[in-house]
C-alpha cells in the first residue's frame, strides 16, 4: 500500500513536471556561433559604422542648410544625429546574423518572463539610481557635473522635447542594447565568461560616450543592463530600463528648463 501511494505521489509529479510551462531559459544557455573574431570584428566595425553615420548625417544636413540659405530646426538635425546610432546594427546584422543565417531574436529580441523581467528591471533601475545620485553627488564637490545638457540638441521647446524622446530614448536605446548586450556581451560571455564579459562590455558601453565625469555611472548601467540580458534570457527588460532612465531625465532637463523661464 505504501509502495503504491508512494508511485502515485511520484506519477503526479512527473506529470505535472511535465505539462507546466517551462521557465524562460536564461541568455547563458544559448550558444553564440560567431567567433572570438567575429566578436572584435563588429566590436571595432560598430564603432566605425557609428562614426561613419554621424559624419555621413552631419555632412549631408550642412549641405541641405547650405542649399535652402537657413539652419534646420533644432529638433530635426538631433533626432536625425541620434538616428545615427543605427549604424551599430549594421555590422551586428552583416557578421552576426546574415552571415551565420540567424534571425534578430538570436541577439535576444525574443519573448520572456513579464513578472520576472518587470521585477529585475526595477531592480536594476534603483541601483543605478542610487549609484549615479552618489556620483553626481561626490562629482559636486568639485563643483563638476555627470554630464552636460543635452536637450538643446534637440532645440527647444516641446517639439524638442518629443524629438529627444524619439530619438535618444527609443531608437538610442534599442541600438546600443542590440550591440552592446545583444551582440558584443553575449559573444564575450561565451569566449571568456561572465565575470570578464560584464566588465569589458561595460567598459566598452562607457568609453563609447566620450564623457569622462559620466564614465563609472555608465559603466554600471551597462553591467546593469547586461545582467538583466543574461537573467531573463530576453534583450526586452534592459531595452525598457534604459529608454525609461534616458526618457525620464530629458522630461526633468525639460521640466527644469520650464522653471527657469
Amino acid at each position: 500500500m505504501i509502495d503504491d501511494e508512494h508511485l502515485k505521489t511520484e506519477t503526479t509529479q512527473t506529470v505535472d513536471a511535465e505539462t507546466s510551462s517551462p521557465p524562460v531559459p536564461p541568455a547563458s544557455s544559448s550558444v553564440m556561433p560567431w567567433s572570438r573574431r567575429e566578436v572584435l570584428l563588429v566590436a571595432v566595425t560598430g564603432l566605425l559604422s557609428l562614426l561613419g553615420f554621424s559624419i555621413a548625417i552631419g555632412f549631408l544636413l550642412g549641405l541641405v542648410e547650405s542649399w535652402i540659405g537657413r539652419d534646420l530646426p533644432g529638433q530635426l538635425t538631433g533626432a536625425i544625429t541620434i538616428l545615427g546610432e543605427l549604424g551599430l546594427l549594421l555590422p551586428v546584422w552583416w557578421f552576426g546574423l546574415r552571415r551565420h543565417g540567424l534571425g534578430w531574436s538570436s541577439v535576444g529580441l525574443r519573448t520572456f518572463d513579464v513578472l520576472r523581467g518587470v521585477s529585475l528591471g526595477c531592480f536594476a533601475w534603483t541601483v543605478a539610481m542610487a549609484g549615479t545620485v552618489m556620483w553626481s553627488l561626490l562629482l559636486s564637490l568639485f563643483g563638476l557635473r555627470t554630464q552636460p545638457n543635452m536637450l538643446p540638441l534637440f532645440g527647444g521647446g516641446l517639439g524638442g522635447l518629443l524629438s529627444a524622446l524619439v530619438a535618444g530614448g527609443l531608437v538610442g536605446p534599442f541600438a546600443e542594447e542590440v550591440f552592446f548586450r545583444g551582440y558584443l556581451f553575449a559573444g564575450l560571455r561565451q569566449h571568456y565568461g561572465l565575470k570578464w564579459a560584464l566588465l569589458v562590455s561595460g567598459l566598452f558601453f562607457a568609453a563609447i560616450h566620450v564623457l569622462p565625469t559620466s564614465l563609472p555611472p555608465i559603466f554600471l548601467l551597462g553591467v546593469l543592463f547586461a545582467g538583466l540580458y543574461h537573467l531573463t534570457g530576453s534583450l526586452w527588460p534592459a531595452v525598457g530600463v534604459h529608454a525609461f532612465i534616458n526618457s525620464i531625465s530629458f522630461l526633468l532637463l525639460y521640466v527644469a528648463e520650464l522653471g527657469a523661464a
